[in-house]
């Protein structure tokens, strides 16, 4: 099916920096929030960030889809982590071992990165699976250092099973991205 290239509402230039920018500070919000118990700070900056990115994109409804199977993707991985014992989740449901909302959104706010600063790893299975065996465990070890998730089976097997997670779901995300988005880019 041939991409729907449209005009986007929003021409900025230096997006692709705006959004990783955005996209730091939403990951923060959301983390910080979620130690904190609270769920919006991370729905609302999120929200934020994939506006201010669909409104600068020129095929909405492709980028759409794909951050919505990001979410999908999202919620069954960390709910497999949580229901394995590797990771619990600060807020989060069935004590903590199923991801609270601030968690769910980190996930589309991650996939926003994939057709920007992040493309480079599109290309190649072993780059996106090293970024995200390396991201996925630093990403979680920070967020169990600000408080929003716990490694019940201490940090090394909790690290070691987030990195083996993500070292399999980021060449799918990144496929994803590739994917949907062929003929998007003008």
């Amino acid at each position: 099916m041939p991409a729907v290239i449209g005009k986007p509402l929003l021409r900025v230039p230096g997006a692709t920096w705006i959004v990783l920018l955005l996209n730091q500070v939403a990951w923060c919000a959301a983390v910080m929030g979620g130690a904190a118990g609270h769920w919006w700070p991370g729905v609302t900056a999120v929200a934020v960030v994939v506006a201010f990115y669909l409104a600068s994109s020129v095929c909405v409804g492709r980028d759409s889809v794909r951050l919505l199977a990001s979410l999908g993707i999202g919620l069954v991985v960390d709910t497999g982590l949580g229901l394995s014992g590797a990771c619990t989740f600060t807020g989060g449901f069935h004590d903590g071992h199923l991801p609270p909302p601030w968690m769910w959104v980190l996930w589309p706010n991650f996939a926003v990165l994939l057709t920007g600063s992040l493309s480079w790893v599109a290309c190649c299975a072993w780059r996106s699976a090293a970024l995200g065996l390396a991201g996925g465990m630093l990403a979680y070890a920070a967020g169990e250092r600000l408080g929003g998730l716990q490694f019940p089976l201490g940090p090394t097997v909790g690290c070691l099973a987030v990195g083996g997670a993500w070292m399999i779901t980021m060449p799918l995300l990144a496929w994803h991205a590739q994917r949907v988005s062929r003929g998007c880019h003008v």
